[in-house]
């Protein structure tokens, strides 16, 4: 296992992840459009499609003139991106020590992933959505929530340039996200990030580290062991100190532990608590 810090995973996760075979009946009739548009299809056929109102259950890619489309006639080119929209008072990351070998057996990752006492979550969540929440145009009824369903697709954010300058992508809409966002072409208002706050929080995302959990064993079989740090108080003649003392925990059995062990684990779990 190559050696990663948490950030780096993080990152990973949080990375835009292209998604094959996703079926967007909407996606697929903008780019129906566009490239009948593009290449002189019929404006009989490019009528049909804007004004399809039966989006899934529709007979449009029978039209003929799309049967030699130069991409799948089934599915769309779909993107994927999850966000930080708010932080959590207490922050749970889980990595993953699970996976599946050439012969379909669950083994165990090994390997130490670096994690940091202070971890600053402000360049991954730019904005934090819910501290001042925009107005949005909720449906009232049953009719406006199936209209709803039917006319809106989340739309992809932060797009590597260099994914879309493939030759098909010229008859595409933009990549459709499973994630935050809104269609251009939609009339209902969404809450996205952009809109909540307008820029950058001015002040780090800080979180401290106060537990950590610790698998012994084989995938499926072992034993756990978890750090916890607590709060104590020193007094001296002039003030009032604030540190965090570790234990380490296996079963009925808890003994002080140093910093150093603390960030020497093999870490399954990782607790953060905001400051």
């Amino acid at each position: 296992m190559d050696k990663f810090a948490l950030e780096d995973c993080i990152k990973r996760f949080l990375a835009p992840e292209h998604v094959d075979n996703y079926s967007c009946s909407r996606c697929w009739h903008i780019a129906a459009v566009k490239y009948l548009s593009s290449f002189g299809g019929q404006q009989e056929d490019i009528s049909k499609l804007n004004c399809c109102s039966r989006q899934g259950s529709c007979d449009c890619r029978n039209i003929s003139s799309l049967q030699t489309l130069p991409w799948s006639n089934h599915f769309s080119h779909a993107f994927k991106q999850l966000s930080m929209a708010h932080c959590p008072q207490i922050l749970c990351l889980h990595l993953q020590r699970s996976s599946l070998n050439a012969f379909g057996e669950v083994v165990k990752i090994q390997g130490h992933i670096s994690f940091p006492m202070i971890l600053n979550l402000s360049s991954f969540a730019k904005y934090e959505v819910g501290i001042h929440k925009q107005k949005t145009n909720k449906p009232k009824s049953l009719a406006e929530k199936q209209v709803l369903a039917s006319t809106t697709c989340p739309r992809s954010v932060n797009m590597d340039a260099d994914s879309m300058t493939t030759e098909a992508s010229r008859y595409f809409s933009e990549p459709c996200s499973l994630v935050s966002g809104t269609c251009s072409n939609s009339k209902v208002t969404h809450t996205t990030l952009e809109d909540t706050n307008g820029s950058a929080p001015s002040k780090s995302i800080l979180y401290r580290l106060v537990s950590v959990a610790e698998h012994f064993g084989r995938a499926g079989s072992g034993h756990y062991t978890v750090y916890r740090g607590v709060t104590t108080q020193t007094k001296d003649v002039s003030e009032t100190k604030t540190h965090l003392q570790w234990f380490r925990i296996s079963d009925s059995e808890v003994h002080t532990a140093a910093e150093e062990d603390v960030l020497g684990a093999e870490a399954t779990l990782l607790f953060y608590e905001r400051i």
